[in-house]
């Protein structure tokens, strides 16, 4: 299969633990999913994090894969 292909079919799974199961089926789907699409899929964090919105603007295909993001108040890390 076409790694465009792949690529749409890993964009509808929601589920970040389906996707890790799909991912260990084989190894181009492993390479393909392990971290580019796991890693940036949910994001829980303060405002404060620079670093991460700066990965994310300066590297549009990771922000591209953002399905969660949870903005916490600096308070809640405390």
């Amino acid at each position: 299969i076409q790694v465009e292909l792949l690529e749409k079919i890993v964009g509808y799974i929601d589920s970040v633990i389906n996707l890790l199961s799909f991912a260990l089926t084989c190894r181009e789907l492993c390479v393909l999913i392990i971290p580019w699409h796991i890693e940036y899929r949910w994001i829980s964090c303060h405002p404060g994090r620079t670093d991460i919105w700066k990965m994310l603007s300066i590297k549009p295909h990771l922000a591209a894969r953002l399905q969660h993001l949870e903005i916490h108040r600096h308070e809640d890390f405390a």
